[in-house]
């Protein structure tokens, strides 16, 4: 058995670390993918741990002609380890704080080591919820935010990518692993010839004056800080369905550039992403998000990511599409506990390209050819 799993071992970082860019599907997601834990530390603040996030809402101004941000952030919480009388939140410092709210009163948001801190009294009881509201504004720094404009399409996108210490860049947050947050309104507003995509299912597009649309996204499902995402350009929306055994069709959102010939370039390997659904269901368990959606947003990063339910990738490229989704049960579902073991999550993508390659017949339609 020792020989064996020193195989698979070996195998697993080959898969990693030994593909070029235009193979690989998650090389250039971001510089600091592969970030030691030791080198975190470096600044981790501990009184982050005293509190555990419930609930997030997220209610922003974005543009695809820029990364500029504003709008505010709710965070509910729960004391931990004992009576919580200082606040902490990843934040960095360029982004402006107007106003913070705790239980509905205003507080003091002191600004230091890409941080907000608020010392607070009375103390909020062990194991009492709080509810903290961030008013914020600013155009981020750093990789966590990009706005370029497509060559190929004439579109001009603007996009997230907080893998693995980038959230902080564009919302306050608690960049923890082991702290998932439980369920998530992500509204966002932009100009009415632009869609936005983010995680979980679209409640409700709400016309706004000035020619604005919110588009309010609500998810259910516990999520990490780093898969927390959105995308907003000049989008159509091409939606099909997978049909895994055992369970109702599945939602397949796509949303792609608004450009006559963009869905007819796209919309054959879009297509596969059902088959691919499916194949992986019967692999491992049915989709893990299945009662809410699996999604596409057409961006200009190197490969793609795994944002939870809305992968954002800049092809459809069959490796690359059921890498992103392999990520969704290992990554999303289960996630790792600290980023030293990120291997975790790779590996197992990687492994799930073999997966598909060796079942051509599922993935690709008759005749199995890629």
């Amino acid at each position: 058995m020792k020989p064996f799993l020193s195989f698979i071992l070996l195998f697993i970082s080959y898969s990693i670390f030994g593909q070029v860019a235009d193979i690989h599907p998650d090389e250039f997601k971001s510089n600091s993918m592969f970030k030691q834990k030791s080198d975190y530390q470096l600044y981790y603040n501990p009184l982050l741990d005293k509190y555990d996030i419930h609930f997030l809402k997220l209610d922003l101004n974005v543009t695809d002609q820029s990364t500029y941000i504003f709008g505010n952030a709710t965070i509910v919480g729960k004391a931990q380890g004992g009576p919580l009388d200082t606040l902490v939140f990843d934040f960095k410092d360029n982004m402006i704080v107007d106003s913070m709210l705790i239980n509905g009163i205003k507080r003091v948001a002191s600004r230091s080591n890409n941080e907000i801190t608020s010392i607070f009294s009375p103390e909020i009881p062990d194991g009492e919820e709080f509810n903290v509201q961030v008013y914020y504004h600013g155009t981020p720094s750093g990789d966590g935010v990009s706005s370029y404009l497509s060559s190929t399409w004439g579109k001009r996108v603007t996009w997230t990518l907080s893998e693995s210490f980038h959230a902080y860049e564009w919302w306050p947050c608690k960049q923890v692993l082991s702290d998932k947050i439980d369920s998530a309104y992500l509204f966002f507003t932009c100009d009415d010839d632009c869609m936005v995509g983010s995680n979980g299912l679209l409640r409700n597009v709400t016309s706004l004056p000035n020619n604005k649309e919110r588009y309010e996204w609500k998810t259910y499902h516990p999520i990490n800080y780093y898969l927390i995402s959105f995308a907003v350009a000049e989008y159509q929306d091409y939606s099909i369905y997978a049909n895994p055994v055992g369970s109702d069709p599945v939602l397949i959102q796509n949303f792609i550039y608004n450009h006559p010939n963009c869905l007819a370039n796209y919309k054959s390997e879009i297509d596969q992403t059902a088959s691919f659904i499916e194949l992986f269901s019967e692999k491992f368990g049915l989709y893990p998000f299945a009662d809410e959606k699996y999604g596409h947003c057409l961006a200009l990063l190197g490969g793609g990511m795994e944002h939870q339910t809305m992968t954002t990738l800049n092809s459809f490229s069959y490796n690359l599409v059921y890498h992103e989704l392999a990520h969704q049960w290992f990554g999303d579902y289960v996630t790792c506990a600290s980023w030293q073991d990120i291997w975790i999550n790779e590996g197992f993508a990687s492994y799930c390209e073999y997966i598909a390659l060796e079942n051509p017949e599922s993935c690709c339609g008759a005749g199995g050819t890629f």
